[in-house]
């Protein structure tokens, strides 16, 4: 026979100890982990430039990778120096957008603060597989530099202008572009302009030579040169949606 006071107690120490293993699972979830909480962003953000093959210089696509530079990672994320992304927060929305939002940031701070674990295996969704050539498909169109251009070993950046002339007898609408240098590790990124007054070639100093600089003056008429697009190394090709751009021939 069991007496009531012991009943109650036993009873208390049943409740108790259900709501300790209640609380161990919900701090258990609050901790992020590799596989849940930080692979998607690393797949999602880093990894169009951070894979084999690309400009950048390590290839995040593992646990093991990101752990080995997780305390990096979180500096680069905080100061916003990674993913690159140039326009300032809050002056319009962009498709694509590289900039991680402050959640993200954050999570990638408390997975370091907390050991940096992986979490179950299988919970890791698959890692992106990227293969050679075309993004897009065959493109309907291709434009190579005239000359190939040849960068110094060491020094600053250098901002090169290659002049090309479209062959295209009749109207192109431009659905969408994709850059594709001959080195990677030495293109950071492209500006395109549609030269509306066939005027660029008159600045090279050479036929096909293309001439230096960042800021492209070129003569003035009733209708100048038309920002056309900008993609960093190892971005997704530029597609344009809505209104489709166009060129005439020069």
């Amino acid at each position: 026979m069991v007496r009531p006071g012991l009943r109650t107690r036993l009873r208390t120490g049943l409740w108790l100890g259900a709501a300790l293993q209640a609380g161990m699972c919900a701090a258990a979830e609050s901790v992020p982990t590799f596989s849940r909480d930080i692979a998607p962003i690393v797949y999602q953000h880093c990894s169009g430039c951070h894979h084999p093959g690309e400009a950048a210089p390590f290839s995040p696509l593992s646990y093991e990778d990101v752990k080995k530079r997780a305390a990096q990672i979180v500096a680069v994320t905080r100061s916003g120096y990674m993913p690159p992304w140039l326009p300032e927060a809050g002056y319009g929305e962009f498709a694509d957008t590289r900039r991680l939002s402050a959640v993200e940031i954050k999570t990638f701070a408390d997975w370091v603060a907390q050991g940096a674990p992986e979490g179950p295996p299988g919970e890791t969704p698959p890692a992106p597989r990227f293969e050679g050539g075309w993004q897009l498909g065959a493109p309907d169109l291709v434009l190579e530099a005239p000359a190939s251009f040849s960068l110094p070993a060491s020094g600053p950046d250098v901002f090169w202008n290659f002049v090309f002339r479209v062959n295209a007898p009749e109207t192109r609408y431009v659905r969408a572009i994709e850059i594709r240098p001959g080195d990677r590790r030495l293109v950071h990124h492209a500006n395109l302009l549609i030269d509306r007054t066939a005027s660029a070639h008159r600045r090279e100093t050479a036929p096909n030579s293309g001439f230096p600089g960042m800021e492209v003056t070129l003569l003035r008429s009733a209708a100048p040169s038309t920002p056309m697009a900008s993609s960093c190394s190892g971005s997704r090709a530029a597609r344009r949606t809505g209104a489709p751009c166009a060129w005439r021939r020069c």
